[in-house]
Formats: C-alpha cells, structure tokens, sequence
C-alpha cells in the first residue's frame, strides 16, 4: 500500500497505543484500537502475508503476545511464544517466510540470547547449540540475495556495547552476485537470471552479452577462488598479455567451457549441478571469454566475473 506503519512509544509520561500511516506527505492516525500501549517492541514487514508482525515490548508490563496488522486493523495471532521482552529484534526472512527474533531483555540485568521463528501461525524455538550472545539493542536485516538474517551489535551490560556481526541461516540458498568489470567496446558482459541460479539438481546458467560479431565465439573459464592464479595474485591485469583493460578475476582451473550462441551479441552457458549434499554452499567463480579480433593484439578480451554459492533453494 506505499505505507510506513507506526504504532506505539512511550516518552517521560508513558507509553503510547496509537497506530498512525504516513504515506508519503501527511501522517493519518487508523487505529485506536489493537496492542495495549507499548514501547521498546519491534515490527517486521511479512511480505508474503502482507502484515506487519508486532511482538512484545514494555508496558504497564513486560509483554509477550503477538499482533498482526492487514492495513485495516490489528488482530492479536499467538498468547504462546518466546517469553515477555523488550529491546529484541526480528527480521523477515522472505525466502521461507519467517519472521526471525533474536534477543532482548527479559529484566533490567537479564539479555536473552534465544532464537524464535513465526510462520504465520505460530511460533517455534530455534535456538541452536551454539550462536551469538545474549543482548539487546541489536540490528538484523534479512540479506536478500544471500538469504541469511544478519545480526550486528547491541549491549549486554551496563557500559558493555557488542560489536560483533553474526549471520543466521536454516538452509543454503542459491545466489550469483557479479564483480569485478568486463573489457572490450563494448565491455562483454556476464549475469545469471534469476531462473537459472546454482540450485543443485538443476542447471545453472551464465548468459554473456556484448560477445563481438562476427564471428560470435565465446567461452567460460571456472575457478575456485579469487585469491591467485598459479604465482600470480588476482585480480591479474592482463595488460601485458596484449589485453588492455582487461583483468583476470578466477583462478580459471577450468579454462574454456563452451558456450552456446543465441543471438548476434549473445551466448549462454549452462551446467547440470548434482544435487549431492556436499555440495551445498560450495563457491564457484565463472568469467565469460569471448573473440574480439582487431580490438587488442590478442585478438580476446573478458567479462566480469559471477560469484556462484550453491545452493538447495
């Protein structure tokens, strides 16, 4: 709806109960009605339900139930859940649909250090063996590309401010992130669409762009790392290999892939990723190679590169 919700806060007087939407040039107050006034709650945004989760906070006491709001009004969803808090922190995870809370202050010297997910219907304790600890007044963002929760600092002690940055992840997605730039005029250039990501059990792809023609003959090189290339330290300039502006970025232990010519400019490389457990979160660095006579004395030139993390989803 192009709204930012706000609802409750306390100041000196007291704590506040109040919904209000600003939609761009005034606030508009909706709702009288819904959580008893609060401060120190969070909220998150579920984008595949389209609510705004509300738990806990402080109030006349230290809260523990959980609102939805649909643009309309608020419903309380859950009694049962994570104990009463204030000052935790959540997140939307929009890959598996689940609101993330991590931490927050059950007592003026008391930081929990529990992990709780919400799936719409009710919430379920997470907290693993090991992880991050105890604190509030933290940051966490849900990571879109990478599908992790990311988690920065907070406090857990009178003078004591955490800075550490921690990660949370149930499952490894799948992503492809580009780096480095590509050479040429113009630059050929490499992406992964987003239905062709390193999912194991299907095919990834690489598409290049800008391949010169004619005569339209291109190639993958695929690495393991990005650090070094024999002796060499990457990213390597290819400036004295007769490559001008170009750079190797992989570490290139599979030199020449082929890829397939779709168009004119255009080509694509694919590969069938097993889908063995081994394999997940395994990086693979792919960089697009194509013909280019008469653009540098080697007759080449390159693209950027793509970062693949394997991934289940």
């Amino acid at each position: 709806r192009q709204r930012v919700v706000l609802f409750g806060g306390g100041d000196f007087w007291g704590d506040f109960g109040d919904t209000w939407e600003w939609d761009g040039v005034a606030w508009t107050q909706v709702a009288t009605t819904g959580p008893s006034p609060r401060s120190r709650h969070a909220m998150v945004w579920d984008s595949q339900r389209e609510r705004i989760v509300l738990f806990g906070g402080r109030g006349a006491t230290l809260l523990s139930d959980t609102w939805e709001w649909d643009g309309t009004s608020w419903s309380q969803v859950a009694a049962a859940g994570p104990v009463a808090r204030y000052d935790h922190e959540m997140a939307f995870d929009a890959v598996r649909g689940a609101t993330v809370l991590f931490g927050g202050k059950i007592h003026p010297f008391i930081w929990q250090q529990d992990t709780w997910e919400w799936d719409g219907a009710s919430w379920a304790d997470v907290t693993p063996a090991t992880g991050p600890a105890g604190r509030a007044g933290h940051a966490m963002a849900y990571d879109n590309q990478r599908g992790k929760t990311v988690m920065f600092g907070g406090y857990n002690g009178l003078i004591h401010s955490l800075h550490d940055t921690w990660e949370w992840q149930t499952y490894q997605l799948a992503y492809a992130l580009p780096f480095g730039a590509g050479c040429g005029a113009p630059e050929l250039s490499a992406a992964t669409p987003a239905s062709a990501r390193p999912v194991l059990g299907t095919v990834g792809q690489v598409v290049l762009t800008n391949i010169p023609s004619p005569p339209s003959l291109a190639f993958v090189a695929l690495g393991w790392n990005t650090a070094t290339y024999g002796v060499y330290s990457l990213p390597l300039s290819l400036d004295g290999f007769g490559m001008p502006g170009c750079e190797l970025l992989q570490s290139s232990d599979r030199l020449a892939e082929a890829v397939t010519i779709t168009g004119p400019t255009t080509g694509t490389f694919g590969i069938f990723l097993p889908n063995l457990p081994g394999l997940l979160g395994v990086e693979l660095f792919l960089q697009g190679w194509a013909h280019a006579p008469g653009q540098n004395p080697t007759g080449l030139i390159t693209s950027n590169g793509i970062e693949w993390a394997l991934g289940q989803i």
